[in-house]
């Protein structure tokens, strides 16, 4: 008994009849495998896209000479 749960597409009739044909292949296996690919390729592009927000919105309006000039000038 499966505790996955349950997740149903629908496929052309053409498709699903030479995925049938295919008996070699585990297509429960393949799909799944190619979705958490997918999932997270996506999740990754998300969280980077996200991190570039921040990074955007952290900009320092000081210059690095300004600070470098300061901390020496701090010693």
């Amino acid at each position: 008994m499966s505790t996955k749960p349950l997740y149903s597409i629908r496929l052309p009739a053409g498709l699903r009849q030479l995925m049938k044909e295919m008996t070699e292949v585990n297509w429960q296996e393949e799909i799944t495998r190619l979705v958490e690919e997918l999932v997270k390729s996506k999740r990754k592009e998300r969280l980077l896209a996200e991190a570039k927000e921040l990074r955007e919105k952290m900009t320092v309006e000081v210059s690095a000479g300004d600070l470098i000039r300061e901390d020496r000038d701090a010693r």
